[in-house]
C-alpha cells in the first residue's frame, strides 16, 4: 500500500531516515543495522483448526493514524503458525488474506483481491486491529487472526447504467465503512450478479467501476 495513495504526502515511521541533498553536493550517510523485532502467532478457524499457507503482512501505522507497507511478511506453516522478523522499532497491525481470484487492473494485469482479508484482533477493519508495538530484539507472540465459520454474509446485486441496462464488465470493490485503504475486489461477472461471500459481520460499503 502506497504511502501517497490519497494523493496526500503522509508521515514516515521514525526509523526512516531523510537525507537533504543539494546540488553538486555529495553527502556521507552512515547506516548503522540494529537487530529488529519479531511478530508471532497462529491463524486458526473459529472451531480450533489451524490454517496454512496463509499469507501474512505487518503494516505499519503512522502517527495520523494511517497504515503503510514498511513491514515484513510471512506465511502460515502447515500447522497454522506464522513469525515476521527484522522488524524496526514502530507500532504494527497483522493482515492475513485468504487467497482468492484475481481481478483486472490498468494495463490488463490481474492481482489477487477476491480473498478474505482479516486482521490480527480486529476482522476486517484495520482501526479495531490489535496494535503491537515492537521494541526490538523482543519477539511479540499470541498476536493470532481468528476466521470465523458462523455469523459471516453475503452481499450480491446487479450493475446498472442510468438507462436500466445492465453492465457486463466492471470491477466492484467492497469497503469496510471509513476504510477507503482495505477493499476487497471482484470482477463482475457477464451472467448473474456479482457477489461477496463470508463477510464478518460489519457495515460496508460498495462501489463500482467499469
Amino acid at each position: 500500500m502506497s504511502p501517497q495513495l490519497s494523493g496526500k504526502p503522509e508521515p514516515l515511521p521514525s526509523f526512516v531516515q531523510l537525507v537533504a541533498i543539494v546540488s553538486g553536493e555529495s553527502k556521507r550517510v552512515e547506516i548503522h543495522l540494529k537487530r529488529g523485532g519479531s511478530i508471532s502467532g497462529s491463524v486458526t478457524t473459529s472451531d480450533g483448526t489451524p490454517v496454512p499457507y496463509v499469507a501474512l503482512t505487518s503494516k505499519v501505522k503512522l502517527s495520523n493514524g494511517t497504515f503503510t507497507d514498511l513491514g515484513g511478511a510471512s506465511h502460515t506453516d502447515g500447522a497454522g503458525h506464522y513469525r515476521i522478523d527484522e522488524l524496526p522499532d514502530a507500532s504494527y497491525i497483522i493482515l492475513g488474506a485468504m487467497e482468492g481470484g484475481t481481478v483486472p487492473v490498468f494495463g490488463g494485469a490481474g492481482i489477487g483481491g477476491s480473498g478474505l482479508m482479516i486482521f490480527a484482533g480486529g476482522g476486517m477493519r484495520p482501526t479495531k486491529a490489535r496494535v503491537v508495538t515492537v521494541t526490538a530484539p523482543n519477539e511479540y507472540e499470541g498476536v493470532d487472526i481468528m476466521i470465523p465459520l458462523t455469523g459471516t454474509h453475503s452481499v450480491s446485486g446487479d450493475v446498472k447504467a442510468s438507462d436500466g441496462h445492465r453492465i457486463d464488465h466492471a470491477l466492484i470493490r467492497l469497503y469496510p465503512t471509513r476504510e477507503p485503504r482495505f477493499s476487497l475486489a471482484t470482477p463482475l461477472p457477464s451472467m448473474g450478479p456479482s457477489a461477496f461471500s463470508e463477510l464478518p459481520r460489519q457495515l460496508h460499503a460498495p462501489r463500482g467501476g467499469v
